[in-house]
């Protein structure tokens, strides 16, 4: 979907863009690139994940395709994957000579961030 406008919160996660009215409910949105430790450039698109229930956004510059991963072509994480946010990274495959990062979405926000988003951020 195209970007909406992003309210933004005060945060300490990082990645975390803000929150936006994605059919109608407010939705944290995490800027991928900055969550992967890289710069984080104007996004062009966001990709609403459910996770378990709960709605997030990713914001990323482009959309290249949406393609079925078959779980055996999953590897485990390579000792070269230092710099990047391995507690959010749960695996990586390669298709058609790209690397791809799988993302373990559940760990993305934190259950106590959800709290913060639920309360508006009341203690």
């Amino acid at each position: 979907m195209r970007p909406l406008p992003v309210q933004a919160l005060p945060s300490d996660l990082p990645g975390v863009l803000g929150v936006s009215r994605i059919r109608g409910m407010a939705t944290p949105v995490i800027g991928l690139a900055a969550l992967l430790g890289g710069v984080a450039g104007t996004p062009g698109r966001f990709v609403r994940m459910d996770l378990k229930g709960r709605a997030a956004a990713l914001a990323v510059e482009e959309v290249v395709g949406v393609r079925r991963i078959e779980e055996r072509m999953l590897l485990g994480l390579p000792p070269l994957l230092q710099g990047v946010r391995t507690e959010v990274v749960q695996s990586i495959a390669t298709r058609d000579g790209e690397l791809l990062l799988v993302l373990d979405a559940m760990r993305i926000i934190p259950e106590w961030a959800w709290e913060l988003l639920r309360t508006g951020g009341a203690p």
